[in-house]
Parts: structure tokens; C-alpha cells; sequence
């Protein structure tokens, strides 16, 4: 089986406060990769960075 690999490095800012983050996933398939913002945007909202 190929698993192919992706990592991210992001920042947000929002107001005063910077929020750095970085996903790294191993998928299956490219097929996958837009799950990959998914799963980041859903931790975003969580901590606040993103409403």
C-alpha cells in the first residue's frame, strides 16, 4: 500500500492574538486531502482561532 504524506504549516491571526499551527497527515490516497482542511478548520474553531 503507497501512503503518501502532507504537512502544513499555517498561521491566523485574530485581533490580538496569533494562532501558528501545523497538521501533518499520512493519507491513503491524494483522494483524501481535502479532509486535511477539514480537520484543521474544525481545530481552529475549537481552540477559537476561527469562528
Amino acid at each position: 500500500m503507497t501512503v503518501y504524506a502532507h504537512a502544513e504549516v499555517q498561521a491566523r491571526t485574530r485581533g490580538n492574538d496569533t494562532y501558528v499551527f501545523a497538521i501533518s497527515l499520512d493519507m491513503p490516497n491524494p483522494g483524501v486531502a481535502p479532509k486535511r482542511q477539514e480537520i484543521a478548520r474544525a481545530v481552529l474553531k475549537q481552540v477559537g482561532a476561527l469562528s
